[in-house]
Parts: C-alpha cells; structure tokens; sequence
C-alpha cells in the first residue's frame, strides 16, 4: 500500500497524482523491489503542472537492480512519447516523458548507495520489510550548512585572472568563445551571493520566486551575445557586481586581499579600452 504522504503536494494535480500512483503501483509488483520513495518538489513541496516527479526505488541485492534494469524496454508503463538511458548521470538511471507533458526520473538503488541527505527530503511511498527505515530517519533530518569562506581570497585572484583572459580573446576577436564561456565568469558572482545570504551553495532554481529579482537584474548583463560590445558590457558589469559584492566580504570577515588596487584598476581599464 503506497504511503497516501506520497501525494501530499499533488491535491491540485490530479494528473501527476494517477501518474505517480500507476507507477509505484506497477514497480510494487516487481520481484526484487523492496521500497520506493519520492524525492524532489514532490517531497519539499512547491509542486505546479510543470514539475518533474522524483521516483526512487530500493532493490533487493545487485542481482536483483540488474534483472529489473535489463527489462526496461519491456516495462508496462503509462502512455509515454519520449524515453532515455540516463545511466551516464548516475547509475541505473532512466527518464520517461509522459503523457500529457510529465518528465519522471526514476532511479533503482541497493540498500548500499542510497542517496546521501544532501538529495533530499525524501517521503516514503512504500516499503517491504523496512529496510528503508534507518536510512529514512537519518537522511531527513534538517541538513547544517556552514558558510565555507576559506578560499574567498583565492576566489578574488582567480576572478580578475578570469576577467583578463577574457579581455585576452574578446580584444583577439574570439567573441563566440567567450561569450560560450561566461558561464564559468558567473561562478564566482554566483558563489559569493549564495554565501553572502547564508547559504554554502549557489542554487539558481526559481531564483525568480525566492523574491531575489535584484539580483537578478544585476546579472542580467552577464548573459552576453557574441559580439565586442555586448561582451565589454558583460565584463564591465561583471567587474561592477564583484567589487560589490567584496565590499560586502570585508565588511562580513576582514579578509587579507592579494590582489593588489593597481592590479584591479589596470585590468578594469583594459577592459573598458575595448
């Protein structure tokens, strides 16, 4: 019997509710699957018609993941219109596109590589002879995340550093590859936001909705096109929101800078000389 806790966040999603229902239901039946749990919006909450469901299932020995894997391709699912191995993300990994537009992860596990308590929360859905239960309580308790500042100043040297090679390709006329690149310029912006608010990683999922639109704008620049000029701007708003964002810093722990204010301003100026 699925754990009716299972579907606490699908009540207005009528939808993903029977599609969750009709999957655990069918992986119940299995020889070899002992419990299954649900993990993701579907156990944190903050579910929509978009959301993904998160299906995790406990298998009963190696043998036993690697018989249900092989059948896959014979599986008696719901109507679906797109399928793929994801194995190259993690192990016995597959995702399913269900009808009408419902994207489901599902992944089967052994007692000895259940997801750590960073995955999480988890809500059971159901379980067979209660090996679930131990890992369950461990995992779902509140995670502590300590802001990790020690390589702040090393962070500081490795952005200017990133700021002149860029300057390098785009005054070379490599535009493309910079602007292909300026996801790795973001990085360390997008570190030091995340530790500034507290937090020791850097999570862009619905930024929009956690009321950080500021922020958002700010970095708005840093999505450039491939051309010079949409480039330079990039760079000089990037170099904009890290000197805010050090003032910040030294106004939080009193860090020891390496990088030198002659440093800073020459390789400003380079980049403004585009």
């Amino acid at each position: 019997m699925v754990n009716p806790e299972t579907f606490k966040y699908m009540n207005s999603l009528p939808e993903h509710r029977k599609l969750c229902s009709d999957i655990l239901a069918f992986f119940s039946e299995q020889h070899g699957i002992t419990g299954a749990f649900i993990s993701g919006s579907g156990a944190s909450g903050g579910m929509d018609i978009y959301s993904d469901l998160d299906l995790g299932f406990l298998c009963s020995s190696d043998e036993a993941r690697e018989k249900i894997w092989l059948k896959r391709f014979d599986w008696i699912l719901p109507s679906w219109f797109h399928r793929m191995d994801a194995d190259h993300v993690k192990p016995y990994f597959v995702i399913y596109l269900f009808e009408p537009s419902i994207h489901v992860d599902l992944v089967f596990y052994t007692k000895e590589n259940l997801p750590p308590q960073a995955g999480g929360p988890f809500t059971l859905a159901f379980e067979k002879d209660k090996q679930l239960e131990s890992w369950f309580s461990e995992v779902n308790t509140p995670l502590k995340s300590l802001v990790d500042w020690s390589n702040v100043v090393h962070d500081e040297e490795r952005m200017w550093t990133w700021i002149h090679y860029a300057w390098c390709h785009i005054a070379r006329g490599e535009y493309y590859d910079i602007a292909s690149e300026f996801a790795f310029l973001r990085k360390i912006p997008h570190c030091w936001f995340a530790k500034l608010k507290g937090n020791d990683q850097f999570n862009s999922r619905r930024l929009e909705a956690k009321g950080e639109s500021q922020f958002i704008e700010k970095m708005r620049l840093c999505f450039p096109m491939p051309d010079r000029v949409s480039l330079k701007e990039a760079l000089l708003n990037l170099i904009e929101i890290h000197n805010d964002q050090r003032e910040q810093v030294n106004k939080l722990i009193f860090p020891k800078w390496k990088t030198t204010e002659a440093s800073r301003e020459k390789i400003t100026k380079l980049v403004r000389g585009l």
